[in-house]
C-alpha cells in the first residue's frame, strides 16, 4: 500500500505547470481564429428551388424566292447549320447584271456630258468677261475720238468765223475763206461720224453681251436637265443593284434548315416560291418558381445563379451560369416566377433543349456566420408557440 501511494506522489510531482499553460494558450489561439472566422468571414446565402427548367425561344423564317429565275447553285440540305448572311440559293442574274451595266454606262455618259457643259459654261463666262473688257476699251477709245473730233470741229468753226469777219472787211482772200469754211464743215461731219460710231459700238457691245448671256442661260438649262437625268440614272442604278440581291437567297439568321425543297441546277423557280424553312438559334432562358418567402424582396435583377440539370452530373458537365432578368411581383398559384438569362450557352458541354428540368441556386448575398446564427436564433424564437397565461379567476379546489 505504501508503494502505490509513493508512485502516485511521484507522478503528481512530475506534472509541470507549463503543460497546462500550453494547452490553455492553444485553446485561446484556436478560439480567437474561430472567432475571427465567425465574425469576419463571408459565406453565400442562396435561394434554391428544384422547380427550374430551360426555355428556348426559337424563331422560324420561311425561305422564299423574290424573283423568277433559274437555279445556278443550291446549298439546301435538311438539318444543315448555316450562318447569318450565308448564300443558300443563287439564281441566274445575267440579265440583271446587263441591265445594271447599261444603266451605269448611261450614267457615266451623262456625267461626262455634264462635265463638258460645265466646262463650256466656265469658258463662256471667261469669254464674256474678255469680250466685255474689250468692248469697254473700244467704246472708251471711240468716246475719246468723239471728244477729239468735237474739239477739232469747234476750232474749225472759230477759225471760220474769224476768216469770215476778215473776208467781209476785205482783209482775206475769198479762196482762203472758202477753204476755212470747207474745213469747218469737214470737221463737223467727222465729229458726227465719230458720235455715230460711238453709239454703234455701245449698241454692239450690248448685243454681244446679250448673246453671251442667252448662250449661258441655254447651257445652264441643259446642265439642269442633265443633272435631273443623272439623278434618275443614279436612282435606277441603286434600284438595279438592290434587285440584283434578290437573285441570292441568303440566311436571315444563324440556325439550321428545318425543311428544304430539292433544287437541282437548272431548275426554274417562280417569284414567291417557298423553298425551305430556317430555324434560328433561339435565346436560352431559365424559368424557375420560388416560394414567396424565399423570393419576394430577396431575389433581385442582376443576381447570379447556376442551374444543375437533371440527368447531367454537375461534377462531369458543370452547371449553367445565369443572371436574373425578371422577377414577378405577384405570386401565380402560390409561386413567384423568376426568369434568368443564360450566360454560358455556347461554352457548356450539355445540349440545351427546351424544357430540360434542373435545380436552380441563386446567390442572394454574402454575410458572416455570426449573422446567419443570429438570423437562425431569431427565426427560432419567432416560430416558438406562445404559452397561454394562467387565468386569474381559477382557484385551487379543496381536496
Amino acid at each position: 500500500m505504501s508503494i502505490a501511494f509513493s508512485r502516485s506522489l511521484r507522478s503528481m510531482q512530475s506534472d509541470h505547470p507549463g503543460r497546462w499553460i500550453r494547452w490553455l494558450v492553444g485553446a485561446l489561439v484556436l478560439g480567437g481564429v474561430w472567432g475571427i472566422w465567425f465574425v469576419g468571414s463571408r459565406v453565400k446565402v442562396v435561394a434554391v428551388t428544384p422547380a427550374a427548367k430551360l426555355d428556348v425561344i426559337r424563331s422560324t423564317y420561311p425561305l422564299e424566292t423574290s424573283v423568277d429565275g433559274r437555279v445556278i447553285v443550291s446549298h439546301l440540305r435538311l438539318g444543315r447549320k448555316v450562318k447569318a448572311g450565308e448564300v443558300l440559293v443563287l439564281l441566274d442574274d445575267t440579265k440583271a447584271k446587263l441591265l445594271l451595266q447599261e444603266a451605269e454606262t448611261q450614267q457615266q455618259a451623262t456625267a461626262q456630258r455634264l462635265a463638258a457643259l460645265q466646262a463650256q459654261i466656265r469658258a463662256e463666262k471667261v469669254a464674256l468677261y474678255r469680250e466685255k473688257l474689250s468692248a469697254q476699251n473700244a467704246v472708251q477709245e471711240s468716246k475719246l475720238q468723239v471728244k477729239a473730233a468735237d474739239l477739232s470741229a469747234r476750232l474749225a468753226a472759230e477759225q471760220k468765223r474769224r476768216d469770215q469777219r476778215l473776208f467781209r472787211k476785205g482783209h482775206l482772200a475769198k479762196a482762203t475763206y472758202q477753204q476755212s469754211r470747207t474745213n469747218a464743215q469737214r470737221t463737223r461731219a467727222l465729229a458726227g461720224a465719230m458720235r455715230l460710231k460711238f453709239r454703234g459700238l455701245a449698241l454692239q457691245q450690248r448685243e454681244k453681251e446679250s448673246r453671251y448671256r442667252a448662250r449661258l442661260a441655254q447651257l445652264q438649262r441643259e446642265v439642269a436637265a442633265l443633272k435631273g437625268q443623272e439623278a434618275i440614272q443614279v436612282a435606277t442604278c441603286k434600284r438595279l443593284k438592290h434587285e440584283l440581291q434578290d437573285y441570292k437567297i441568303v440566311a436571315p439568321s444563324g440556325g439550321h434548315l428545318g425543311s428544304v425543297v430539292e433544287l437541282p441546277k437548272g431548275t426554274w423557280v417562280t417569284k414567291g416560291k417557298k423553298i425551305g424553312t430556317l430555324i434560328a438559334r433561339g435565346n436560352v432562358k431559365v424559368i424557375a418558381s420560388f416560394a414567396p418567402a424565399d423570393a419576394l424582396g430577396k431575389v433581385k435583377q442582376g443576381q447570379l445563379g447556376q442551374l444543375r440539370l437533371n440527368g447531367f452530373p454537375w461534377v462531369q458537365y458543370g452547371s449553367i451560369q445565369a443572371k436574373v432578368h425578371h422577377v414577378a411581383s405577384v405570386p401565380d398559384q402560390g409561386r413567384i416566377r423568376v426568369e434568368l438569362n443564360v450566360l454560358n450557352a455556347k461554352s457548356t458541354k450539355m445540349p440545351l433543349k427546351h424544357g430540360m428540368p434542373g435545380a436552380l441556386e441563386i446567390e442572394l448575398e454574402r454575410v458572416s456566420p455570426a449573422t446567419l446564427l443570429l438570423r437562425a436564433v431569431g427565426k427560432w424564437l419567432t416560430s416558438r408557440p406562445s404559452q397561454p397565461a394562467p387565468s386569474a379567476d381559477k382557484t385551487d379546489s379543496p381536496s
